[in-house]
């Protein structure tokens, strides 16, 4: 009986020893998954912190040297853009009175209307000119300032 109760203790000693082994791939996998998932934390942590650096720095851009003369210049260039529009309008109105209007009043029309027209067109191509050419300016300031080039 002794010899049983040898082997008993044994065996029991040996399961006990031993469970902790029946789980070692177990643990090494959660191991790597803890290590990654630390890393991940990590990683987005400094990801944060970098767009928080970056919109503290990027909250008053406009004020830097280079884009102060461009302030509120997204408003100023739509304005332009706007009376744009509203000098097509008044030219397709011209065009209309000129399909309206029959032989001599049409010719004493387009006559009347010529120099008006010729003003139009000058502000048309001033407008456009002076647009275009902040357009390109500010693109250059901005790009000079904070380049977005290669973040997509």
């Amino acid at each position: 009986m002794e010899d049983f109760e040898r082997i008993r203790d044994l065996t029991a000693e040996s399961v006990n020893s031993n469970i902790e082994n029946c789980a070692i791939i177990k643990e090494w996998k959660m191991r790597i998954r803890r290590g990654l998932m630390d890393i991940r934390a990590d990683f987005n942590e400094n990801i944060d912190r970098f767009i928080q650096m970056f919109s503290d720095k990027f909250k008053d851009v406009e004020m830097s040297s280079d884009l102060l003369e461009f302030r509120n210049e997204d408003n100023k260039l739509h304005k332009m853009v706007e009376d744009l529009q509203k000098k097509y309008c008044e030219i397709l109105g011209i065009f209309m009175n000129i399909q309206n209007s029959q032989g001599n009043s049409r010719i004493k029309y387009i006559d009347n209307i010529k120099s008006y027209m010729k003003g139009i067109e000058r502000k048309v191509k001033d407008q456009d000119i002076y647009i275009k050419n902040q357009s390109k300016k500010l693109r250059e300031a901005l790009d000079k300032t904070v380049s977005l080039d290669g973040i997509n």
